[in-house]
């Protein structure tokens, strides 16, 4: 995993390669902004790109994604939960990263992603939470 040696933590279930791992030092207190949104999706090509999603595809992209969107036809709020995901695809930039279906290492798509963030701050570190 990521740099981070899994053996004090605990498995979320015994049969997956899965840990919780705990983020108190790393935990912002106080609400940030949210920057950007990143899609990750895989696909036959030869290396990673990220390209700025624009219009219906933003749109999409942050409705298909969002955690339960499945329950949303069944509780009756598809009309809330599509101003609720245009309203935001109109504050923050959302982002598709494409990478190859083999060959690509986790950590180098995390490096890449980093430095793509990295690059999008108006002020290095000015949304970084410190304990």
């Amino acid at each position: 995993m990521i740099g981070i040696d899994t053996a004090p933590l605990t498995p979320v279930c015994p049969d997956m390669d899965k840990f919780f791992v705990p983020v108190s030092t790393r935990f912002c207190r106080q609400p940030v902004p949210l920057l950007a949104i990143y899609e990750l999706v895989v696909k036959p090509c030869e290396g990673i790109s990220i390209d700025l999603l624009k219009g219906m595809e933003k749109i999409t992209a942050v409705m298909n994604h969002m955690y339960r969107a499945g329950l949303v036809e069944g509780l009756g709020l598809k009309r809330q939960h599509f101003k609720r995901c245009t309203s935001l695809a109109k504050q923050v930039q959302v982002f598709r990263l494409t990478r190859p279906e083999s060959g690509m290492s986790l950590e180098k798509q995390a490096d890449v992603l980093e430095q793509h963030f990295s690059d999008l701050l108006p002020v290095k570190n000015k949304y970084r939470c410190l304990g």
